[in-house]
């Protein structure tokens, strides 16, 4: 018998870039598996705004999208009448209160709801006193919704302490293109003059001040950055060094082609749940240099796939670096331990039929 999904999540487009929208387009391409059938209520953000650039939020516009989400949703629930709704919630102090109404309109049509937190429990914000109702929906969403799905441990830790039961929530990790584990990659460079890559949106958060230390202690490196650059980096780029080159956004076969270019994957953001960028860059064979957010210590073995440090440690990181720089050898053993780790845990077809079996438990098939 076939079962009918309804998922809230974004769909890619132009403006719409990220994990979340990255993930959509995966799961357009490729399906679920079995005699799981979905379609898809587009909560992307409205053509005119960037995610990255905060001025660029209109009150009224914000207000008109998250209506016709909201129509799109009892629309859906009225005719489609799927088996289950997975809402794929992107933790933001505002959009929280969105997902909030979406989960209640889908109990009354007594609806199972599976919720996926893409990105890492508590958020910052929820410590601030302004955000009360938002923390308020956030903790309302995990204890009624049937089905808590979380990307990393300590996301999943957060979520037990807020459920009435722990049965129901679940760590579910990201998956990629299948291609990427096919693609040969051969590490030529024996020299002490690493290629540096970091993707992903260049912004104080996602590390792009530490980057832009690096390559000023380290000028023998190039540093190669791929992503939109916001404009909060501007005044930073002024003094920046020569050796760092900002390529922009580019389509993803390019990007695959700079990747296996590359020597090294630096990625010092603050705040992740289950970075794609460092799975492909894992996929791809290369070491990686992160820190200790979100899934990343999951992701990265310590001294063997790579090297983690907490957040901001330019100096480990220089250091790590150096000592890469140094070793080929070694270099070679931590891609191809990264590139089996990957292959082995986050190809699309075994995250997707983990997801489909937790499905199945839901609806007790």
């Amino acid at each position: 018998m076939i079962k009918k999904v309804l998922f809230i999540t974004p769909i890619p487009r132009l403006n719409v870039k990220g994990g979340i929208a990255s993930w959509t387009s995966l799961l357009i391409k490729y399906g679920l598996p079995e005699d799981f059938k979905f379609r898809i209520v587009d909560i992307s953000v409205l053509k005119n705004r960037n995610i990255f650039e905060k001025n660029q939020y209109s009150f009224f516009s914000e207000l008109y999208r998250n209506l016709r989400i909201i129509f799109n949703l009892l629309k859906e629930c009225m005719f489609y009448r799927p088996s289950l709704v997975h809402l794929n919630c992107s933790l933001s102090g505002y959009g929280i209160i969105k997902d909030c109404i979406l989960l209640i309109i889908t109990k009354i049509f007594l609806i199972p709801v599976v919720v996926h937190y893409r990105g890492n429990l508590p958020q910052k914000w929820m410590s601030n006193k302004y955000f009360f109702f938002s923390k308020f929906c956030i903790n309302f969403i995990i204890k009624n919704s049937n089905l808590n799905l979380v990307m990393n441990r300590r996301s999943l830790s957060y979520i037990n302490m807020v459920s009435t039961n722990k049965l129901n929530n679940k760590i579910l990790e990201s998956f990629i293109e299948n291609s990427i584990f096919d693609i040969e990659y051969k590490n030529t460079n024996n020299s002490h003059n690493l290629n540096i890559m970091f993707i992903g949106a260049f912004t104080k958060l996602k590390g792009a001040i530490e980057i832009i230390e690096l390559a000023k202690c380290l000028l023998d490196y190039k540093f190669i950055v791929i992503g939109k650059v916001s404009n909060e980096m501007n005044p930073y780029l002024l003094d920046s060094s020569n050796n760092i080159s900002f390529l922009g956004q580019m389509n993803h076969d390019k990007l695959i082609k700079f990747l296996k270019k590359s020597d090294v994957f630096l990625f010092p953001s603050h705040d992740e749940g289950f970075p794609n960028s460092v799975l492909e860059a894992m996929a791809i064979g290369l070491p990686v240099v992160a820190c200790n957010v979100g899934a990343i210590p999951e992701m990265i073995e310590q001294d063997i796939g790579g090297y983690v440090v907490n957040v901001g440690e330019v100096d480990k990181m220089k250091e790590h670096l150096k000592n890469l720089s140094l070793n080929p050898e070694l270099r070679k053993s931590m891609g191809l331990f990264n590139k089996k780790k990957s292959k082995e845990n986050y190809s699309y077809k075994l995250v997707s039929n983990k997801l489909v079996d937790f499905y199945k438990i839901l609806l007790k098939i």
